[in-house]
């Protein structure tokens, strides 16, 4: 398991966050620190990727490794000829994709 420094910050964490704070004792009487994963449950991992083909499986994968963008990752890929796709990790190497349809 990776050692993170004290004091560092996360994307999406705002810097007067107190991650000293405890969980809520809703679920049993025992408070407990935050771990990583709670921290990271609330960040949104969204790529912008200005490609303009279509991403295959194995680019995904290499351009986005799961340790980096976990399962409910989404890369926007809307430059792409013939129609913009969003991309979700829905496991450790799988993707599905959306079309990307404009709002007017």
């Amino acid at each position: 398991m990776a050692t993170i420094p004290a004091g560092t910050r996360f994307i999406g964490i705002a810097t007067t966050a107190d991650l000293g704070e405890r969980k809520s004792t809703l679920q049993n009487a025992i408070t407990e620190p935050y771990t990583i994963e709670d921290l990271i449950d609330g960040v949104d991992f969204t790529a912008i990727n200005a490609t303009t083909s279509a991403l295959s499986k194995s680019t995904l994968n290499t351009t986005y490794p799961v340790a980096t963008f976990p399962i409910g990752s989404k890369v926007v890929c809307r430059a792409i000829t013939g129609g913009g796709l969003l991309y979700l990790r829905v496991e450790a190497a799988e993707w599905v994709s959306y079309a990307i349809t404009t709002v007017s």
